[in-house]
């Protein structure tokens, strides 16, 4: 934290007359062009202490008023849509436009898009009446990318109208959870009301205080933008509730570390009656099944049992001996679905990642990933990898395996972003494997675990006959 964002969330988070002092002599030797990116989610809140304490600012009223007019403005064409959807379905809001009114005013800060969480079963729904209003999902992907990869690897993703109009559709809150923890979680923490739009369910302040924990946790980096939202609603939460919540889903210790920077910038802490909190819980075999791809597998059950008895070598080579490959190669991911340059005749299989917006590059994922290529003989083949150079050198793998029909045949660590090797194909389909090395039971802390399960980012798969002299 510099000390401009200390100013900053000082005045936002611990109003006081230094506070405010402090504020005033940054804004004077401050260019109002050069005003940081924080104050689009502080200055609101800064006004709103000011005004209670009988001061004014006219930058940051303006910072206010343009807030709540663009706020007003983009809920207000979003009212009809909203009404049509809540007819139909049962919405709960999350985030800012989850917040309960009586603490949260439209001036505070600008909201980037609209969330709201639903059961997964009314995705379809949905999704019929945003297509029917104009709605398409964002990147434009496919129906089969959409139920095969995002319902299963995440938890949202967003709907758009043109510029202005924005939804994010969540049928999971806390993504490293279950559905139906998902679903137990909303409806053990919430109520029906009433609006201009129709009948929608309210989170509880406590739930609304974990979700916006785990939210900020997740945005990642030194980002403090957060807190404000985080310090105003735990101010009117039951922190023994929320203590309750957040240990429910694994966020006791994170909690923790957000109240710490609260403390920093000088509030009274918050959340100081709790204890130490333990450390993260661990990912298990069994935690990453419900991530498995079904639609890209032959069979699902096989695949899943083969997982948990950890990814044994013979007995993926028996079960190869029946199946060829685990990996479906009639399913839609033959037509590319990706961001990978592939060489003909290669087709990416199970355990592919979705798309990242602005990539040139996709992940394969922990614990293992697979593609297929068709040979028409026995034949001696050269294989290379690229990968983005400095993604790879940042992702959390240190060492990926590379098997062929169930056969460790090459390893490679961080010394390389080009990866060569030989194999020898059979006739007919043949499987080739990324995993990670075992066990593969590993430290991976369920709430971070979208971002441990990425393996390597990958930008070329190409595969072609060996040439004597040939660098493999």
């Amino acid at each position: 934290m510099d000390e401009v964002e200390r100013v900053i969330l000082r005045a936002a988070l611990a109003p006081s007359p230094d506070a405010f002092a402090d504020w005033f002599e940054f804004k004077s030797s401050t260019p109002l062009d050069a005003m940081p990116n924080i104050l689009n989610s502080c200055g609101g809140y800064i006004y709103k202490n000011l005004i209670a304490a009988e001061q004014s600012d006219d930058y940051l009223k303006g910072i206010f008023k343009q807030n709540w007019a663009a706020n007003t403005y983009r809920l207000q064409r979003l009212i009809p849509l909203l009404t049509v959807i809540s007819n139909k379905v049962e919405i709960t809001p999350i985030k800012s436009f989850g917040l309960n009114s009586k603490h949260f005013n439209l001036g505070l800060r600008s909201i980037g898009d609209f969330d709201f969480y639903f059961a997964q079963a009314n995705f379809k729904a949905i999704k019929r009446i945003l297509e029917n209003h104009g709605y398409t999902p964002f990147m434009e992907i496919s129906d089969e990318e959409l139920r095969d990869k995002m319902l299963i690897s995440r938890g949202s993703w967003s709907f758009k109208n043109g510029p202005i109009d924005d939804l994010d559709l969540h049928w999971k809150i806390f993504d490293e959870l279950s559905i139906s923890e998902n679903r137990a979680i909303v409806l053990e923490n919430s109520k029906i009301r009433s609006s201009s739009w129709g009948h929608y369910r309210e989170m509880s302040n406590e739930l609304s205080a974990v979700t916006i924990s785990h939210h900020h946790f997740l945005q990642g980096g030194m980002n403090y933008t957060g807190l404000c939202d985080l310090h105003n609603i735990l101010k009117v939460s039951d922190i023994s509730v929320v203590k309750k919540l957040a240990k429910r889903v694994n966020m006791l210790e994170i909690l923790e570390t957000q109240s710490q920077n609260i403390d920093e910038i000088g509030c009274n802490r918050v959340l100081s009656v709790w204890n130490q909190a333990p450390n993260m819980e661990i990912m298990s075999i069994a935690k990453i099944l419900p991530f498995v791809q079904s639609a890209t597998l032959r069979n699902s059950f096989i695949y899943k049992l083969w997982l948990r008895m950890g990814g044994s070598d013979k007995f993926e080579r028996l079960i190869l001996a029946v199946l060829r490959s685990f990996s479906h190669p009639h399913s839609y991911m033959k037509d590319a679905i990706s961001w990978i340059e592939l060489s003909p005749g290669v087709r990416l299989g199970a355990g592919w990642h979705y798309r990242y917006p602005g990539h040139d590059y996709q992940w394969s994922t922990y614990p293992d990933t697979r593609i297929l290529l068709k040979s028409m003989r026995v034949n001696r083949m050269k294989m290379s990898l690229d990968l983005d150079p400095h993604t790879w050198s940042v992702a959390v793998p240190q060492t990926v395996q590379c098997y062929l029909n169930g056969k460790l045949v090459h390893s490679f660590g961080k010394e390389t972003c080009n990866v060569n090797f030989e194999i020898e194909t059979r006739n007919g389909w043949n499987e080739i494997s990324f995993r990670s090395p075992k066990p593969w039971n590993l430290q991976l802390d369920t709430i971070s675990y979208n971002w441990q399960r990425l393996q390597m980012p990958v930008r070329r798969i190409w595969i072609e006959p060996y040439k004597e002299g040939q660098n493999a």
